[in-house]
């Protein structure tokens, strides 16, 4: 069985199309939880008529607490041996779930899927390679893979072992409001071993409108997530992650000097490494890794001379 969670907050306008193209899948052992996160609107009523019509939809009314811990209570209620999880405002194919199965009878810990990205009048294919791997290195290189193709966090193409889940513990992190997904997935990865990759595409994601986009980056996701990768690879960044995210990471090094928060000594480590793996240079760089390796011991001049920089630049 295959259990498929949906956190539900404020979709009224688009439940029915997700809960509809869920209900229709060939592939039919499988639950549906639809967590009712404190919708101030008619979702908890759509989605206990649904439970009426369909044995194989269950409903959870709770508080509302933010889309990881609607996630974590679906994963504690959750029977299935296996787990995906859908966006109450997106949409499947009638195969998104047979393709799974599919992909799973090779005996995997892990199955991903590309998807489409519905953007106004444009449609976005994120197709993936066909592919399998039961090595550490295999792993270390899909997560190259999936992140310079940009689809590393998102969840709806991922098919997870709930074995794995449960036996280590691993939950969406409710401090965080921005890449909650892509902490989860790391802290998977630490522990699945075997994973395939399909070419085909199922899941229809509709870009958010401007009203329902994340407000702000969270950076304390961001180290929770290559604390993740650093087990994974041993504190050997490859140079490509080191590229992707480099920027993030001094973005973040830089916002917390300026706001007085403490950089921790893994946040500092970790720019340093990365800075080191690409040879950064020029005199600004330079100039801010000075402050950077210096912000613990004078906090107070740190934070004004980048005060300073920004309000120059």
């Amino acid at each position: 069985m295959i259990s498929v969670i949906v956190p539900v907050y404020k979709a009224e306008k688009y439940l029915q199309r997700c809960i509809d193209s869920i209900l229709t899948q060939s592939y039919t052992d499988f639950e549906l939880l639809l967590i009712n996160d404190g919708s101030p609107d008619n979702c908890g009523a759509i989605c206990d008529e649904y439970a009426i019509k369909d044995s194989r939809v269950r409903v959870f009314h709770k508080q509302n607490g933010g889309v990881s811990s609607a996630r974590n209570f679906g994963l504690n209620h959750a029977i299935g041996e296996w787990v995906t999880f859908c966006d109450a405002d997106d949409y499947v194919t009638p195969d998104w779930l047979a393709v799974y199965i599919d992909a799973i009878k090779e005996k995997v810990d892990l199955a991903i899927q590309g998807y489409n990205i519905i953007d106004g009048d444009r449609m976005i294919k994120k197709e993936l390679p066909q592919c399998q791997g039961n090595t550490i290195e295999d792993k270390r290189q899909l997560i190259v893979s999936l992140m310079c193709q940009g689809v590393y966090g998102y969840l709806w193409v991922k098919l997870f072992r709930r074995e794995l889940i449960d036996k280590y513990s691993i939950r969406f992190d409710t401090n965080s409001a921005f890449r909650e997904d892509e902490q989860f997935f790391s802290r998977y990865l630490e522990f699945a071993k075997t994973f395939r990759c399909v070419e085909k595409i199922n899941y229809y994601y509709v870009y958010p409108t401007d009203d329902k986009k994340y407000g702000g980056d969270d950076y304390y996701s961001l180290l929770q997530i290559f604390q993740s990768l650093d087990v994974i690879y041993n504190r050997e960044l490859p140079f490509e992650i080191c590229r992707l995210h480099f920027v993030n990471i001094k973005d973040c090094a830089v916002v917390y000097i300026a706001n007085g928060r403490m950089l921790t000594n893994y946040h500092i480590d970790l720019y340093f490494r990365m800075e080191s793996t690409l040879g950064k240079g020029g005199i600004k760089n330079s100039f801010l890794s000075l402050l950077i390796s210096n912000c613990r011991i004078f906090p107070f001049l740190s934070k004004n001379i980048i005060k300073l920089i920004q309000w120059i630049s």
